[in-house]
């Protein structure tokens, strides 16, 4: 946003990207909303190890940039796009590499 759509505004508040204790919670947290429709995938949902495996790869990244590729892992495979709860940590980590590297989501 530039300095003039900034000056209309009635409120700005300025805020930081997630730091490293929160991008794992976040990652958590979308497993968790997927597990709601999907429970096959609570484990994954649960699994911290994993969490913070993909938060390294997302730190420097938004929230909502972190969360659209936990839910974005579902599209990387047929299998994973017909059937979400077919979710792994490896596609987790490939979404993860992709968001990193600047890739869609």
């Amino acid at each position: 946003m530039d300095d003039a759509f900034l000056s209309r505004a009635d409120l700005v508040i300025r805020t930081e990207v997630p730091g490293p204790e929160a991008v794992p919670e976040i990652v958590a947290d979308s497993l968790r909303e997927l597990a709601l429709q999907w429970p096959e995938l609570k484990s994954l949902a649960a699994d911290g190890p994993v969490h913070r495996r993909v938060a390294g790869l997302l730190l420097g990244l938004d929230g909502r940039r972190i969360r659209k590729t936990v839910h974005g892992a579902l599209a990387l495979r047929v299998a994973t796009a017909r059937d979400p709860a077919l979710l792994t940590a490896d596609d987790l980590v490939a979404a993860a590499r992709e968001a990193a590297a600047g890739g869609p989501g």
